[in-house]
Formats: structure tokens, sequence, C-alpha cells
């Protein structure tokens, strides 16, 4: 297989933390010229048989996965690698320029993260929210752009495309978003953040009404924004809208190959259940477990569940490799 972007590079590593959660910690250079910040905890009996991505999701970084890492390197440090990295604009991570900021790009970024770590053989690929669809989007590549074709796939809280048909997506197909993300754009650096932060609250409330957003679901769009500008830089938190909104791989899913697990929250009123439940019937074997109790925030509302669903998939792999090498 040859990759058809350029080269990419790795930065000298940072000293690894030692003890109980060792890792890694490693910068990758896109072709682009953007740093993204990587952890990368070895297996510590040598090669692994197995290797886990994790990737977060939108307005997101590595830490969001931090229960599940401490879960996996308990139970899988031994035959397990395991990567977690920030996306462009997130985390640690460098800014980049927000015509950039598109999920089409994630998945590209992907392709070349797993190329410069080496990552080979088997694995299990797991993303949240816009982090599983930059997963999706990784896969729609041609095969020769992948280094690495998942055996198992954990899909958490996402959807395949059309988020403006349900649910708080229905605020995405409000007619200025555009206008909004060139704002951003276009404002001076050190005014961008406190400029979009002062319409955040007037633009969440007219975005509902024109929506028809319940209560709930406000409050939900404006969570969201708020801790958008919180953490993540203001230009990615914008570009990034506009590729949500237009993001669309359902034409794909029946190409997926890995063993699936896609899990959804009933009360999830960023990305709905149905919209796991549609992800789920597309994709060839894929199982939908839905949590009647959680929200959107599920690697932190049901950590048990995601850390099941990982193990669960990361058993299936390593069984069905054996029989395969048999």
């Amino acid at each position: 297989m040859v990759l058809t972007h350029p080269a990419t590079t790795v930065a000298a590593p940072a000293p690894r933390r030692t003890g109980a959660g060792a890792y890694i910690t490693r910068t990758v250079i896109t072709d682009d010229g953007v740093a993204l910040h990587c952890r990368d905890y070895p297996c510590t009996a040598g090669d692994p048989e197995h290797t886990v991505l994790l990737s977060p999701g939108f307005c997101l970084d590595l830490h969001s996965w931090d229960l599940q890492v401490d879960a996996l390197q308990r139970d899988w440090s031994h035959r397990c690698r395991i990567i977690t990295f920030d996306h462009r604009g997130h985390g640690s991570s460098q800014a980049a320029p927000i015509a950039s900021y598109t999920i089409a790009r994630l998945g590209s970024d992907i392709a070349q993260l797993l190329d410069s770590l080496g990552v080979r053989g088997s694995a299990t690929f797991a993303g949240h929210s816009m982090g599983a669809m930059a997963l999706l989007s990784y896969l729609a590549q041609p095969a020769a752009q992948r280094p690495v074709d998942p055996r198992g796939l954990v899909l958490v809280g996402t959807a395949g495309g059309a988020l403006p048909r349900r649910g708080v997506g229905r605020a995405l197909a409000f007619p200025a978003l555009e206008s909004m993300t060139a704002l951003a754009a276009h404002v001076p650096g050190r005014y961008a953040p406190g400029t979009v932060r002062a319409l955040v609250r007037p633009v969440c409330s007219v975005v509902s009404r024109i929506a028809r957003l319940h209560p709930g679901e406000h409050d939900a769009l404006l969570g969201t924004a708020l801790r958008a500008l919180s953490h993540t830089d203001v230009r990615a938190a914008a570009g990034f809208l506009v590729s949500l909104r237009d993001f669309d791989q359902r034409a794909t899913l029946p190409d997926i190959t890995a063993h699936t697990v896609v899990v959804s929250g009933a009360l999830d009123m960023l990305t709905p259940p149905a919209f796991g439940a549609e992800l789920a019937a597309a994709i060839p074997g894929a199982t939908h477990v839905l949590r009647h109790e959680s929200g959107h925030m599920l690697l932190i509302d049901a950590p048990h569940a995601i850390t099941t669903a990982l193990n669960r998939t990361i058993r299936h792999c390593l069984r069905t490799q054996r029989v395969g090498e048999a």
C-alpha cells in the first residue's frame, strides 16, 4: 500500500511518564503543516497484538477518553497499544486555517497520524460524536490512502449524516451559519473570542425559535456553544459547524467490514438515538446499544457501557485474528 499524501513527520517524543498509565507524548505534522498532539501508550509486553485508536468529539480533547484509557490500560496494556490525540484546532493540537476545519480533513489527518506512528495490523477504532464522523470519513477514503482497515469499530453518540433532520442539528440549517463562520475567520485574532462570545446567547435564542427547538434542545445548543468557546479555538468551533451540517457518509456505510458497535444515549439531543439506529442498520452486522439514562456525553455519563463495548470489540478482534492465523 502506498499513501498518496506526502509523508508526515513525528517530532521527538517527550519523556515518558513512568508507572501506571505510562505514555509517550508525540507530535505528528500533517501535510499542510498542522501539529497534532498525540499520546501513545505502548504495549507493556513488546510488540502489540492490537492497536486501539480513540477519536474525541466536537470541542473535546483526548482527555474525554481518560476513563476508558484507564480501563483499557488495566485490562489490555500487555496486549494492546493505545493512541489518543487532539483534532486540529482542539486541545493541545495546533490551530489551522478555518477552511481546513472539515470532517473530511479530519479523516485525512487520521490517515497521516496512523502512517506516521507506524500503525499496522489488527486495530479497533473508537470515536465519539464528530470524532466518530472523522473515522467514517477516514473509512470512506480510497484504500490506498488508508494505512489500516480496523477489525473493530465503536461509534458513540454520532450519526452517519444529515444532522439537520432532527434534534439540535436542526439549528445547523440556520441560513446565517456561513456568515457566523466568516465573522470568526475575519475578526482580528485577539478580538475574535470576545466578539463571538457576545453573540452566542442572542444567536442561540434566534436559532432556537427559527428551528423550533423545545426548551431542552435550546439549553443543549447553548451549553454546547458555551463549552465550545471555553475549550476550543473559536475559529475551529465555527468552522466545523458548516462541515457538520454538510456531513453525509450514509452511502459508504454498507462498505464497512469492521465488527461494529454503535452506542447511543436516549436523552441525547445533539445526535438523537434515531441516528444511531440508522447507522447500525446501514453497517453490515453492526449492533446498536441504547443507554436509556444517558445523553450525548456517554464517555462520562455511561463510562462502563463504553468500556464494555470496547472490551467486547477488542476481544472479538483478537479471537478472530487467532482463528485467521490458525
